[in-house]
Parts: structure tokens; sequence; C-alpha cells
């Protein structure tokens, strides 16, 4: 007998269910009462070995890894983020585990780590979408639960304070002679692409440097596959263009890639034409030629924040305030030119 079967006969989510049976969540005493009834008439025999994994790691750490399966191994932060939190769990000797949840699957799902209760707490990595409706409920339904999000608003997250690092790329821009600009952004819905559109405007008026609307390339889907088309075919409108950005400011590795990649087909020189500063690990900056002008996450210190709120609340701790910006750093590579 399951608990999907349980649910069932008594006309409630597994969700309940299992809350029921374990004495967590919230679920009244009539209705728990009910419930363990139509266990016992159906002859449910609990999973022993789950309870013995939920008993040993409650106070284990998750991560939910919440993107698509084919993007992960290519994106810089959430590998990076891995590679950190997996240090970080074996150097304290923290007992852990990392889910996958396919933001492209038809199943709408609450991710296990959260549904079964076997870790304490959790860091959650990664835009969760409008589908994504069960997610979300659990989330409201549970606000005492221990979750701090990577890069994303939420009453407990620790996140990159992008609009001090653009600006601070901007000043290095300005120092170099550059004052007309160019950015490329992502959909500003995501944390990170809303920071950076944020600060991008503030330097341009703070630090009197010019772009015009038609420098800015944003759009506000996930990558499609025209989307290099359109990319290549913007490039085209304003860099044959006498008056044009002499500097562009990317979000992510992968929209310098792009931009140096068609830059070279417009047989413009980066940074002799074109000087660029993008967000991005280093590993990935230095895997492209030219090595890449970075703004840089400290993904070491953004872990060790957030293990730090979550085991003041998985000890049932109060935390006044559960926002935590980490500073990035500027790191100067090759493709930044003086134009003095």
């Amino acid at each position: 007998m399951s608990l999907k079967q349980i649910a069932e006969h008594a006309g409630v989510s597994v969700m309940t269910v299992s809350a029921a049976l374990n004495g967590t969540g919230r679920v009244s005493d009539q209705r728990r009462k009910e419930i363990m009834k139509i266990a016992e008439r159906l002859n449910y025999q609990p999973n022993t070995l789950a309870r013995m994994l939920k008993a040993k790691h409650k106070d284990a750490i998750g991560l939910i890894i919440n993107e698509r399966l084919g993007s992960v191994g290519r994106s810089g932060s959430m590998t990076e983020l891995m590679l950190q939190f997996i240090k970080f769990c074996e150097k304290h000797d923290k007992k852990y585990s990392i889910e996958f949840c396919d933001i492209d699957s038809k199943r709408d799902e609450v991710p296990d780590i959260l549904s079964s209760g076997y870790v304490g707490g959790v860091i959650s990595a990664g835009f969760i979408f409008e589908h994504q409706t069960r997610f979300k409920d659990w989330l409201g339904s549970h606000p005492d639960f221990p979750l701090v999000k990577f890069e994303e608003p939420y009453d407990y997250c620790v996140r990159t304070d992008f609009v001090n690092g653009v600006l601070n790329a901007m000043m290095y821009l300005k120092e170099c002679g550059h004052t007309r600009i160019g950015l490329h952004i992502g959909p500003q819905r995501f944390g990170i692409h809303n920071l950076i559109h944020r600060g991008f405007q503030q330097g341009i008026g703070l630090l009197s440097m010019e772009c015009r609307d038609e420098w800015i390339y944003s759009h506000d889907n996930l990558v499609r596959q025209d989307d290099r088309k359109e990319k290549m075919a913007w490039m085209k409108r304003i860099m044959r263009k006498k008056d044009r950005p002499t500097a562009m400011i990317c979000a992510g590795m992968g929209a310098s890639r792009n931009i140096i990649n068609f830059a070279y087909q417009l047989n413009l020189d980066v940074p002799g034409d074109l000087s660029l500063i993008c967000t991005g690990e280093p590993w990935l900056a230095d895997a492209i030629y030219p090595y890449v002008t970075t703004i840089e996450r400290d993904i070491v210190k953004i872990v060790e924040s957030a293990f730090d709120i979550l085991q003041v609340r998985m000890n049932q701790g109060k935390i006044t305030n559960g926002e935590k910006w980490i500073n990035p750093k500027i790191v100067k590579r090759e493709t930044v030119i003086s134009l003095k």
C-alpha cells in the first residue's frame, strides 16, 4: 500500500497524507485521525528505510537546482555553486543531498528534498516559474521550513550586489576613456538581470555616459533557437554605424562568447573596436579568447552565508534581516582597452 493509494481513499494530496502520518505540516487533528484510520484499514506499512534516513538526516543540507537539465553543465554559476556546496559540506562533515528540477518538465511536482523531510534545510537555486505551482504552494504553506534562495529575492536569500558591481565596471570603463556604452541583458524577471539593468541605468546617469536605446539588447524570454540570429542582426545594426558604442556590459558568459564571435564575423576586434565586461566565473572567462574581464561573484562567501542563515533557522533561532548581499569583484583581463 502506497501513500498515493491512501491519498486517493482520503480525497487529499500525497503531501497531506505524508504530513499526517509523520506528524508534520499543517494538518488538523481531525483530518490526521481520519487519514491514520484509512492507513490502518488499508494495512499501510511505512518505509522503514525512509524513516531511518529521515531520522539520520534531519540536520542534513539540501541543494535544489531549478534549471533546464541540459543547461546545468553550461551554467557557470550553477556548476560553481554545486562545487562549493559539496566542498563546504565535506569540510564541515555535513550530510547533503542535491536534486535537479527540470524547468522544462511537464510534471508539476514538489521537489523530493522538500516533501520527503530527509533534510533539515535547503539552498534553492534558480527561478521558480509560474507553471511550478506545487513547488510555490509548498513554500507558501511551509514558511517556517529553513530555505535560503541563491540570487533570487526571498524572505531568506543570499544575493550578489550586481548593482554595485556594474557601477564599478562602468567606472573602470570611464577611467579607460569609454563613455559610449552598450548593454546585453536577459529577462529582467530574473534577479541577476534585474540588478544588472538597474546598475547600468544608475551608471549612465551618475557617470554622464551615453547609451542609446538601440544599444541595449534585451528580451523577456528564455533562450530560443532564433536568439543568436536576433543578436547578430542587432550587432550589425549598431556596430556598422559611425556612431556606435566603444564598450559593452554583458550579463552572462554565454552572451560574451556570442558578442566576441559576432564581432569577429563583422571584422571587428575585441577589444580594439569593442571593449567588453561581463558577469561570469573565472574558469569560463579564461576559456575564451581573448580572456574576458569579468564582474565575478564570491561563490565561497555566498555558500558560507547561506549556511550561516540555515544553521540559525534549523536551530529555530531568529534572524532580523534574512537578505544578505555579497559584493562582487572586477577581474581585469584582456577585453578592455584604454582609449586615452
